[in-house]
């Protein structure tokens, strides 16, 4: 099993263990859900308010991957993408089988994109196209000190999630969709 600290999810480290076990019958299916708004919270511990969150978007597509055990036997499993614009540079992708969510890994979303056209990352998690294989799929390797997985993964669906994440918000303005009091409240509140 492999966990990290909340502070190493942005850097693409597993929240879980890695990937155990598989069951076929994966089906893609693509969709976005919507938060609500919540209203303004008195903070009696500190004598402020909250500010409302705003309604924002949250990015979901579900997609049919394979998990490469040898060179000619894939597993069926499936991966569920996840953006939100409140954390914008980073996509949450859960997989699971029929029965289980086996494991979460937090993702950069830089690094799926630069992995549709070239080899990106390191360490922990590396993303590169398919060789050979035309624009139909990409490879995505998760390591964690007890084991890797290697995933094959349909480009087109990872394009259409990311186009929809850059339609909320582009590349190069996630700063301005942070929360930076927040953010620095939280920091301080670590001590």
């Amino acid at each position: 099993m492999c966990s990290v600290d909340a502070d190493d999810h942005r850097w693409g480290r597993a929240v879980g263990p890695l990937l155990e076990g598989t069951a076929p019958g994966a089906r893609a299916v693509a969709g976005t859900a919507t938060a609500g708004t919540r209203p303004a919270v008195a903070d009696r511990r500190r004598g402020r308010k909250e500010k409302p969150m705003e309604s924002v978007k949250t990015v979901i597509r579900r997609v049919a991957i394979q998990l490469v055990v040898t060179r000619t036997y894939a597993l069926p499993m499936r991966m569920s993408l996840r953006y939100e614009p409140t954390d914008p540079y980073v996509v949450r992708a859960a997989f699971s089988t029929d029965v289980d969510e086996l494991a979460e890994w937090v993702l950069g979303r830089d690094l799926l994109a630069d992995g549709l056209t070239g080899s990106a990352g390191s360490g922990d998690i590396r993303v590169w196209p398919t060789a050979g294989r035309g624009d139909r799929a990409m490879y995505i390797v998760l390591r964690s000190p007890a084991d890797t997985a290697l995933l094959e993964v349909p480009v087109q669906d990872v394009m259409a999630f990311l186009e929809d994440t850059q339609a909320l918000v582009p590349r190069g303005t996630e700063s301005g969709h942070i929360d930076w009091d927040l953010e620095l409240a939280n920091l301080f509140a670590r001590g």
